[in-house]
């Protein structure tokens, strides 16, 4: 819950700074964060790295 309330106290001081609504900018990092976790995951799957769930 901590990083939760880190990402939210972060995303609305940046959002400004970028003339993004907080909403834009949870829309921007969930993107952004998707995208971050296709490329690991695919760097994985391609090394053959299990990950136990």
């Amino acid at each position: 819950m901590r990083n939760l309330d880190m990402l939210s106290r972060s995303l609305s001081e940046l959002a400004p700074v970028f003339g993004w609504c907080v909403t834009d900018a949870v829309v921007y990092a969930s993107a952004m964060l998707a995208k971050l976790n296709e490329l690991i995951f695919g760097q994985l799957q391609r090394k053959r790295i299990l990950i136990p769930c």
